[in-house]
């Protein structure tokens, strides 16, 4: 359910959530290239990308979608 809530946002989000936890591990000195290839650290970059997901469902999705739902009851 939980996952289903988040999934436009993970949906649009995901690539440059990976390009940012892939461009923090650059900057860290943890890998050498924009490239992960230790497994390891891709398992890493999962709950980092569902987690900024969620972080933007907050802000954006969720209180977007609570307008829209006042706004076709006011159309009513």
């Amino acid at each position: 359910m939980f996952l289903g809530k988040i999934s436009y946002t993970t949906y649009v989000t995901h690539f440059a959530s990976l390009m940012l936890f892939s461009g923090i591990l650059l900057k860290t000195g943890v890998i050498d290239s924009m490239e992960i290839q230790n497994k390891f650290l891709w398992l890493l970059a999962i709950p980092f990308s569902l987690g900024l997901s969620y972080f933007f469902y907050l802000i954006v999705e969720k209180p977007t979608k609570q307008i829209l739902i006042k706004l076709r009851k006011s159309d009513k």
